[in-house]
């Protein structure tokens, strides 16, 4: 290839070894250089690098570099991922009605092009609209479907599959159903433990001590 893109594709190597070493800030500096070399917006490397950037914002927090990375990517092949990211930012800000037209956006893309996890994600996108809606009941039945779902698919041992467990510890929490909050962050807790992934046992972890602390009690 050309001396730009073998700059672009070390940038990009570069940049994922950052971040799996969740070394954000070099990470972005790799994508962003990337980015930079890639000219044209139709370049099938555009999407995929500003997906790569907009994860790292919403990692680190900064929502609006994040929504605005999400935005870059709502395209092409990355066009579902970068939708969800969208309406999860918008959730995030508090801008419910930017987050309901992403998601709609998202919902009309053909079923054929969506993955299981793509499936999965709409329900759990619904749910939390639901619930910054305050319709508690209906985010637990797209959160039931949810779980359903990601059984169908294979995916009860996958990482989303331990996030729709903690969204329904959250949802079961806010609807004052302390029990049931502290049964789904546990069973989280246990599948992520099983996985490997300290990140979500610590938030199912964190769950569970609130749930218990919100009804007086301590194991």
């Amino acid at each position: 290839g050309t001396h730009d893109d073998l700059a672009i594709q070390a940038a990009l190597e570069a940049g994922d070894r950052a971040a799996e070493a969740f070394s954000d800030r070099r990470a972005i500096e790799y994508y962003a250089r990337a980015f930079a070399r890639i000219e044209k917006p139709d370049d099938p490397r555009a999407a995929p690098t500003a997906l790569r950037l907009a994860r790292l914002f919403e990692r680190t927090g900064e929502l609006e570099r994040a929504a605005t990375w999400f935005e870059a990517a709502a395209t092409g092949n990355t066009s579902l991922e970068g939708l969800l990211g969208v309406a999860r930012i918008a959730l995030l800000r508090g801008l419910p009605e930017l987050a309901q037209a992403a998601a709609r956006k998202a919902q009309a893309i053909p079923v054929v092009t969506r993955s299981p996890e793509h499936e999965v994600a709409l329900q759990r996108l619904d749910a939390r609209i639901a619930i910054q809606g305050g319709r508690f009941r209906e985010a637990s039945r797209a959160l039931d479907n949810a779980g359903v779902q990601a059984e169908a698919f294979g995916l009860e041992h996958s990482a989303i599959a331990t996030e729709v467990l903690l969204d329904q510890a959250r949802a079961a929490r806010q609807r004052g159903n302390l029990l049931e909050a502290i049964r789904f962050s546990k069973k989280a807790g246990r599948l992520a433990k099983q996985r490997g992934d300290g990140t979500l046992a610590a938030e199912a972890s964190i769950l569970t001590s609130q749930a218990f602390l919100r009804g007086g009690r301590l194991e």
